[in-house]
């Protein structure tokens, strides 16, 4: 179980993290969803949208490094598993959400998971943790 966790906690850092070194322009695909001709989805423009995209691809980013450390108890306590989890979540939704377009279904369906697991899954990072 922590295997799966974490390889989602280190795809959803990825994903977000394409925000800050995208793509050449054209060239955006699953794995890599920002490109540097990427737009919001909602006409929405300016250097608060860009300012915007670089803080919350930064803070989703480390949080699920940080929430995969925690699972293995490094320099993250164990309980701060879901705190950094869910909080790397929602940074995650935000910004794939402002960028919402077919190369967004992924980060998405992950981040819906992550939640899904941590919030309603009868498990605890500890638990996680030693499996």
């Amino acid at each position: 179980m922590r295997a799966l966790i974490v390889v989602l906690l280190l795809l959803g850092a990825h994903l977000s993290q394409t925000a800050n070194v995208p793509a050449p322009a054209g060239q955006s695909w699953l794995l890599w969803p920002f490109a540097a001709d990427s737009r919001p989805a909602f006409g929405i423009a300016g250097e608060a949208v860009v300012n915007a995209t670089h803080l919350l691809a930064a803070v989703a980013g480390a949080g699920f490094l940080a929430a995969a450390l925690s699972l293995f108890d490094l320099i993250f306590p164990v309980d701060w598993f879901m705190p950094i989890t869910l909080t790397a979540v929602v940074a995650s939704l935000l910004l794939h959400t402002l960028y919402l377009g077919p190369w967004a279904v992924l980060p998405l369906m992950i981040d819906a998971l992550l939640i899904w697991s941590v919030l309603s899954r009868p498990w605890s990072a500890t638990g996680v943790g030693n499996s």
